[in-house]
């Protein structure tokens, strides 16, 4: 499907992205358009590359139906792609665009971020849908928040308590990791509460932050590394403090639809994305001021942005 925003180089393999330091992947899947999203969505997965200043520069595609919610870059260039309609995680290696390393079993995942092992943590999206038996009788269990070594396949999940986000069917959207490495803070799409649970004594924590009625939900969260936390709340985003009081509110004339944010490699800036207009802003943490900016012109099709960042800075 042809859109005048799109880059102008299509791409076959990972590896003719030609990946540099700073460069920024999102996921901008094939849907139809205009998009109808009460019938909801369907489409293709496909990644657009871009630079610093968020100008397209190239696409892959992933080959597959579903769309692409997940996505994770590691420091050596390999994708994680997850897509909660296939049921499963794939990954991609930047140089054969395919990779051999074991992956859990199948469930609906959603979002994901590294682990600071080496290894993936990953959300359950939402129930096991149209997969009959999907996830039902393997080792992993019925946890909703997963980790996985893609090195050994060794996985374990987590049974966290979720608030069901929109429609009370959403488990974990939204993972992101504090600084001490065993804290997990998440969301469920579209809910009211920012939950914490530590992996490392598999226990649940005190809710970081209710959203008051009225004021919007919980979709993206990241945590930066002195602690700060970062929440999309649909409307706008909010900055808090490690212990949960509002810094700073961004807000913007598009008034709904603001479902990610993201602190950029550098957390003086964020990335800040539109599901519904297909907006993604490259913003300052300290002002809001829009340092970037792309516009894809494609409703339901843009879902997370994420920076490379290669072992040493190539």
């Amino acid at each position: 499907m042809s859109n005048p925003n799109s880059p102008s180089a299509v791409r076959g393999a990972v590896g003719d992205l030609d990946l540099r330091s700073g460069d920024v992947v999102v996921a901008v899947n094939d849907t139809e358009q205009p998009v109808d999203f009460r019938a909801g969505l369907k489409g293709w997965g496909r990644l657009w590359l871009c630079d610093a200043d968020l100008k397209a520069k190239g696409e892959w595609r992933t080959g597959r139906p579903g769309l692409v919610i997940g996505l994770m870059l590691d420091p050596s260039g390999r994708f994680f792609v997850s897509s909660p309609q296939l049921h499963e995680l794939e990954c991609f290696d930047a140089t054969t665009a395919a990779c051999a390393v074991r992956l859990p079993p199948s469930r609906r995942y959603g979002n994901m971020t590294a682990d600071g092992r080496g290894g993936v943590l990953i959300g359950v999206h939402s129930g096991y849908g149209d997969a009959e038996g999907v996830g039902a009788t393997d080792d992993l269990g019925d946890g909703k928040l997963v980790r996985f070594d893609p090195e050994t396949g060794f996985a374990e999940s987590f049974d966290v308590e979720t608030d069901g986000g929109r429609g009370g069917k959403h488990y974990v959207s939204n993972p992101a990791l504090a600084p001490d490495g065993r804290t997990v803070f998440y969301t469920s799409e579209a809910g009211r509460v920012v939950k914490r649970y530590d992996i490392e004594t598999r226990r649940q924590l005190e809710d970081f932050l209710r959203v008051p009625e009225g004021e919007g939900g919980t979709y993206g969260v990241d945590v930066a590394p002195d602690g700060r936390v970062l929440l999309a709340t649909g409307t706008g985003a909010w900055l808090l403090s490690p212990q949960g009081e509002t810094i700073r509110r961004y807000d913007s004339p598009i008034v709904g639809g603001w479902t990610r944010a993201a602190f950029c490699v550098d957390p003086s800036a964020f990335f800040f994305s539109n599901f519904v207009e297909g907006v993604l802003e490259k913003r300052s943490v300290a002002t809001g001021e829009v340092l970037a900016e792309l516009k894809t012109g494609l409703g339901g099709a843009l879902t997370t942005a994420v920076e490379f960042a290669p072992r040493g800075g190539v």
